[in-house]
């Protein structure tokens, strides 16, 4: 045998041993990446006689367990996997990829092993399920109907400041909303309040059964719209913000001014001194006919001074008094000035004159009691003037005028 035979047979020993190692290798990518199958197997290179030498088997057995332990592919799907010698075997598709039947619920419970902490069974999560119900259950039947929250209770922000308070004690139901705004039903009293509080003072609307107002207070004042103090009167009211007296004990509000109907009085504005005494009072006047008047007092209270009509409402009149007592006063009409005695008698009056026309002037001294003892004015019949004296109450008269000698010695 030649060089030439040898190296024949050899190439057609190393083409066998290729398609036998590198067959199952294909077979096995084929299968585990695409379901086509190669149309064709390419042609091992050429390679040189020494490489091919040192790869063939010294015998046959060598080969098979070459075949067998080097290139058996590994398992691709559970449903392929190697077989004897190499080969492949499968299972049947439909088989392994049906929906397993569901077991019987009582016995998939007793299949499963003891529950722990970190993988509880289906009848643990029930159990739990079933206590967190019956809780829940036991706190709506405690917090009664749904839509109700039972008081007290408190709604606080993030930061734990209470926003809003809700309480109630024997004597009145509260709403407190951080102090800035105070809710209170007193519901023995049947008396309700709001508070709306600030840095600056606070305003207070209050109703009861008899009364009802609006009082806002600062640092210096307190003005209230309403029912007035103790549920007297009714109106608008300003008073002072009260004090601490000597023993530190608080000191009573004192009224400064007013536009209110008091009681057993009509409305009309007042103005208070410091000590609380009314000083102006403008309102309508009973005693004249409901018309207006205008009064002034002293600081002890006292009228001193008067502005309004006459009696049947019609004609004006100014008055000035002392101690209480008219000292003077003038008239619109008749067109009068008077001055009053300490026992309130007119002693001298200025008026129009009462003789003719009346157009002239007239003046009249009157003695303690208010009757005339001296008048001289303008008699308009005669066109001068007179002038009488009266004695004894008229039981002597002495005149001077036109026409008239002199005083004589009376007639």
């Amino acid at each position: 045998m030649n060089e030439n035979t040898v190296f024949l047979h050899l190439s057609v020993v190393v083409l066998a041993i290729s398609l036998l190692v590198f067959a199952p290798v294909a077979l096995s990518t084929d299968i585990g990446s695409s379901p086509a199958a190669p149309s064709s197997i390419p042609a091992p290179p050429n390679p040189e006689k020494e490489d091919i030498l040192k790869s063939v088997p010294s015998a046959p057995d060598e080969l098979k367990a070459k075949e067998v332990t080097d290139n058996a592919p590994a398992p691709i799907d559970p449903i392929i996997s190697p077989g004897q010698q190499g080969a492949l075997k499968t299972s049947p598709i439909t088989n392994s990829l049906a929906p397993p039947v569901p077991p019987d619920k009582e016995a998939a419970l007793a299949s499963v092993a003891e529950p722990n902490a970190v993988h509880p069974n289906v009848a643990q999560l029930e159990k739990r399920i079933a206590v967190l119900e019956d809780e829940v259950q036991a706190l709506l039947a405690k917090q009664g109907k749904p839509s109700q929250v039972k008081a007290p209770f408190e709604v606080v922000d993030s930061d734990g400041r209470v926003m809003l308070r809700v309480s109630n004690d024997a004597k009145a139901d509260m709403l407190d909303m951080g102090g800035g705004l105070v809710l209170m039903n007193y519901t023995t009293e049947q008396r309700g309040r709001v508070i709306v509080s600030s840095s600056g003072g606070r305003a207070v609307m209050e109703a009861d059964a008899k009364s009802a107002s609006i009082v806002v207070e600062s640092a210096k004042y307190t003005t209230r719209m309403g029912s007035g103090p103790n549920g007297e009167g009714n109106g608008f009211f300003v008073r002072d913000a009260g004090g601490v007296a000597a023993n530190g004990s608080a000191t009573p509000t004192k009224p400064l001014a007013e536009i209110a109907a008091l009681a057993g009085k009509k409305v009309a504005l007042r103005l208070y001194d410091d000590a609380g005494n009314a000083v102006v009072s403008a309102g309508t006047n009973p005693a004249a006919a409901g018309a207006g008047t205008v009064k002034v007092a002293n600081t002890k209270g006292e009228p001193v001074a008067f502005l309004g009509t006459s009696e049947n409402g019609e004609s004006g009149a100014l008055g000035v008094a002392k101690n209480g007592k008219n000292t003077a006063a003038l008239l619109s009409e008749p067109r009068m000035m008077v001055l009053y005695n300490d026992a309130g008698e007119a002693i001298t009056t200025l008026a129009k004159s009462q003789e003719g026309t009346g157009e002239g002037g007239n003046i009249t001294i009157r003695q303690p009691d208010g009757e005339g003892i001296f008048s001289a004015g303008y008699n308009a019949d005669l066109g001068g003037g007179d002038a009488c004296v009266y004695r004894a109450k008229k039981q002597n008269v002495f005149c001077l005028g036109i026409g008239v000698p002199g005083m004589g010695t009376g007639r």
